[in-house]
């Protein structure tokens, strides 16, 4: 854990005790920092009881006695207790901020020149950052992942090599929190629409996706997504490093990548995707086309990495292959939590048996509606499920309500064997999962149950 020594001697109230929340405590205390903290979870709070901090309610807390507020991304600030609390450190220029403020800031108090790489974007975060974890990797690259992706907290990295890569994943909750970050690369995959019940309409989730950009000099880059930039140039003056735009052409034979660097009069590098390189869906086209950007500007050639594109296995519950049966082949997209993020597996496969539902996100179906044209038939399920069927059947989809995911895998299944050509059972929901799951993992990991079992019974 990452000693905060900036914060030696500071006053922190920290909200909210989850993985992130406990790192941030235990860096501050480490640090000699006085630290005051809250979590709604009673039993949490008692877990934690007995350290060198105090336990202090929301309705009672001082304001003018902290530095700073320290918020986990995942609280929700514009409901009590906690708005009228945010309101007022504002007020008094309190700065609420997260613990990825706190790892840049700790880095720039030590001085110290690690490559930091942040990625954002509604959709492809993740696969992305992992697709440039394994292609840095394969270069001999010392690197560290961390952030909203989930598998190692900021305050864990290790401080120690000069030469390590730090790769952080941005969800806009996170980016809300650093209003001081100046990632050396700052990658913008794409946005669309979403968590709009936190950032109250599409214009501020815009402008904070932009943001990670806004504190950057042209010491530095910022790859942004082409047609997003193109849609959102009134949110180029946050662009202030280099601007570098990534785009990906699906065509025939060859799929093809383009980096244009605006830094360089405009710049245009082309990258065909011969037949020897395997993407698993077109999904990946784009995740790929912004980590080649991302290693033009830092000086490698496409020859030197793009064997090792092949050895990449995927994240769990993204266009996963969960099993075949017979010629049906069982896809668990569960991670597809809005509907753009189901535009690459449906454009991705043939005879599709959609999957679909749980709790609607703002736009519905609208940025997919044109790319159904591979749908076989739709099984709904979930809150969503009458309100898609009527969007469905006004595009002529075949589609069937079932209410619950298992009745939606079994009756797919029974539609898909009666093909005589390969077919796909895609669970690519398009919606949150909180109507029935906890989270997406959840979700997926059910669907793979269920279709373990499906396919245990007919081999019996």
């Amino acid at each position: 854990m990452i000693n905060l020594s900036h914060c030696s001697g500071k006053s922190y109230y920290v909200i909210g005790l989850g993985k992130t929340g406990k790192s941030v405590l235990q860096s501050l205390t480490a640090a000699g920092a006085m630290v005051s903290l809250w979590d709604d979870n009673v039993d949490i709070l008692n877990d934690v009881c007995g350290g060198n901090f105090s336990i202090t309610d929301p309705q009672s807390a001082n304001i003018s006695e902290f530095d700073s507020i320290i918020l986990s991304p995942g609280i929700n600030e514009n409901i009590q207790p906690y708005s009228d609390l945010i309101e007022c450190a504002k007020k008094n220029d309190i700065p609420i901020i997260c613990d990825i403020q706190l790892f840049m800031d700790e880095l720039d108090c030590r001085n110290l020149g690690n490559k930091v790489i942040m990625i954002t974007g509604t959709n492809g975060k993740s696969t992305t950052i992992m697709l440039l974890c394994h292609i840095l990797e394969s270069l001999g690259y010392d690197v560290q992942i961390g952030g909203n992706l989930g598998n190692k907290c900021v305050l864990e990295f290790d401080l120690h090599q000069s030469n390590r890569i730090f790769l952080i994943e941005m969800s806009s909750f996170q980016i809300a929190l650093c209003p001081n970050i100046k990632p050396n690369i700052g990658i913008l995959l794409n946005i669309t629409a979403d968590h709009i019940d936190r950032h109250k309409n599409f214009e501020n989730y815009k402008n904070i996706k932009f943001s990670m950009f806004a504190k950057q000099d042209i010491n530095d880059f910022s790859i942004v997504e082409n047609n997003t930039f193109q849609n959102f140039g009134s949110s180029e003056s946050n662009l202030r490093g280099k601007i570098v735009l990534f785009a990906h052409l699906i065509s025939k034979p060859n799929d093809v990548l383009e980096v244009i660097d605006k830094s360089r009069t405009e710049s245009s590098t082309k990258y065909e995707l011969n037949e020897g390189i395997v993407i698993n869906s077109k999904t990946n086209l784009a995740n790929l086309a912004a980590c080649v950007a991302c290693m033009q500007i830092m000086g490698h050639n496409w020859d030197e990495y793009s064997q090792a594109l092949n050895n990449f296995q995927g994240l769990e519950h993204r266009v996963e292959l969960a099993t075949r049966l017979n010629k049906v082949s069982y896809i668990n997209d569960s991670k597809a939590t809005n509907a753009a993020a189901s535009k690459g597996a449906l454009q991705s496969f043939k005879n599709i048996f959609w999957i679909l539902g749980g709790i609607e996100k703002c736009g519905g179906l609208s940025d997919i509606i044109n790319n159904l044209g591979n749908v076989k038939k739709a099984y709904l399920i979930g809150t969503a499920a009458e309100s898609f069927s009527e969007i469905l059947s006004n595009v002529n989809i075949s589609n069937e309500v079932c209410g619950t995911l298992r009745k939606a895998i079994i009756n797919s299944t029974k539609d898909a064997l009666t093909l005589s050509e390969e077919a796909t059972i895609l669970f690519s929901p398009a919606c949150s999962s909180y109507d029935q799951f906890s989270n997406f993992a959840e979700r997926g990991n059910k669907f793979k149950e269920i279709v373990r079992e499906i396919k245990e019974k007919h081999a019996n």
